[in-house]
């Protein structure tokens, strides 16, 4: 099935930002997309009404549309919004394990997220546990929405921030595999307060590189 000119838009803008190729606060011009993109005004107002929808871009006095501009808070309430859920994902993970114990596929997931090379895997496989679909597409959202900002906490703070971050993960796939479900979210908790602590330096960063571009 063909994907529709207003989805295909939605989709290419929507990786633009989360990429950061579309810089956060840089306006958004129906008129200058139209031509950029090939399309008319009516499907790009379209995405843009979806992506406003979402939180991506700030729509200015119903005409001008805006990439939503990142601030300490706004980046503290994504890295706690998606904390929240992931430990949603951690209680459950670990009740399913606990009392359905042939339960192989998880298990060897978390083996393998034990083993420092993979523990980037916990995010999904935590997601993957999420009861509620609604929630879990939210989850996935933010984990998408933060990456750019993850990936530039973990250059700034070095191959010792790497370690910390999987030493702790591993942590939490082990607790996993023993159904202590407490333990996990307590570490999520603990990894989100650390993500938080570093905002300043990530937000700094970010806008340097935008004034350096």
């Amino acid at each position: 099935m063909s994907i529709s000119l207003p989805d295909r838009i939605y989709a290419e803008l929507k990786s633009q930002i989360l990429s950061h190729k579309l810089i956060p606060a840089s306006s958004l011009k129906i008129d200058a997309l139209s031509q950029k993109l090939h399309a008319s005004t009516i499907p790009v107002r379209e995405a843009l009404a979806r992506l406003c929808a979402e939180g991506l871009v700030v729509q200015e006095n119903r005409q001008g549309f805006t990439v939503r501009p990142i601030t300490p808070k706004l980046l503290e309430d994504d890295y706690r919004t998606l904390a929240a859920i992931m430990q949603v994902g951690a209680g459950e993970a670990a009740a399913g394990i606990a009392q359905r114990t042939t339960l192989n596929a998880s298990h060897a997931a978390l083996a393998r997220m034990a083993n420092s090379e993979f523990v980037d895997e916990l995010d999904e496989f935590l997601l993957s546990w999420v009861p509620s679909k609604r929630l879990a597409g939210l989850g996935a959202f933010c984990l998408l929405h933060c990456s750019y900002f993850f990936n530039l906490d973990f250059e700034l703070r070095g191959e010792e921030g790497w370690r910390h971050f999987r030493r702790r993960r591993q942590r939490s796939a082990v607790a996993l595999q023993a159904g202590k479900g407490v333990t996990a979210q307590k570490l999520i908790a603990e990894e989100c307060e650390w993500r938080i602590s570093n905002i300043p330096l990530v937000i700094r960063e970010m806008l340097y590189r935008q004034l350096s571009a």
